[in-house]
């Protein structure tokens, strides 16, 4: 119970500081809306035929949209799960951490803390992106499974990528010292994470030895599992993608413990 109660201590403190920073959450949006209409609407009609109609369709997707919606959440996740992990460092400076790592309590619970915590508000981002995308770009839903349960879906696999990135920022964290170098590291992690991920296109007809890289990055089993949730289709079966998050998942989470316990 102890750890449990340490854990919610954590992860109530940053839910205040997201909450309390109404400009965080509001530009925590805005890159993502701005990619997803960019992206959906400006290859939609930039490309389109005489006829009107627009060439970037992929196989049962009705729009660019429909296609690339899916990986520009995964995206915007991505950013902000990885960046929680941030937070550390900036309590090693100002030293909150310090006070954290001297109190009677177990530094997992700090890590567990802050996981959720950074998976809360990637998955408020992650909830809000979904159903602007429904409202105001036309997203529909159109799985098997019916609205309701493909949302849950969603929600299920987006809680996967935060609680992972996130992990992944907190183990980062743990061994940089300022906030500079754990940028570089993190671009140096995000940005092939994100556009190897089949979020702007298909994967499936790459090269063999281009689809072996693109098999090892752990987002590009979330973009297709958010695909199927929300549209039915998939290059992969989402057994193999939710297997694959979980892994990714537990990985991570092992890893953040360890480097943070030796930290």
């Amino acid at each position: 119970m102890t750890i449990v109660v340490d854990t919610v201590t954590v992860w109530n403190r940053d839910m205040l500081r997201f909450f309390r920073r109404p400009s965080r959450i509001v530009t925590s949006l805005v890159t993502p809306l701005v990619w997803m209409g960019m992206f959906g609407y400006g290859m939609k009609y930039g490309f389109a035929r005489p006829d009107g109609t627009s060439p970037l369709q992929f196989g049962n997707y009705a729009s660019y949209l429909d296609f690339t919606a899916p990986g520009i959440i995964a995206m915007g996740m991505l950013f902000t799960s990885i960046f929680s992990g941030m937070s550390i460092i900036f309590d090693r400076q100002f030293g909150f951490l310090k006070e954290i790592l001297v109190a009677p309590v177990r530094r997992i619970s700090f890590v567990f803390g802050k996981s959720l915590g950074g998976m809360s508000t990637a998955l408020i981002q992650g909830v809000t992106l979904l159903v602007i995308a429904t409202l105001a770009f036309d997203l529909r839903f159109t799985t098997g499974l019916g609205f309701v349960a493909g949302f849950l879906l969603c929600i299920g696999v987006m809680a996967m990528i935060g609680v992972s990135i996130v992990n992944l920022g907190v183990a980062i964290a743990a061994k940089t010292e300022s906030h500079e170098v754990f940028f570089l590291i993190s671009q140096f992690l995000v940005m092939p994470m994100f556009f190897l991920s089949g979020a702007l296109y298909p994967t499936k007809t790459l090269p063999g030895w281009f689809q072996i890289v693109i098999a090892f990055n752990p987002m590009r089993y979330g973009v297709d599992a958010l695909r199927w949730a929300i549209k039915g289709t998939s290059e992969l079966s989402i057994f193999v993608d939710v297997g694959a998050l979980l892994l990714f998942t537990l990985g991570t989470s092992v890893m953040a413990a360890r480097f943070f316990e030796r930290s």
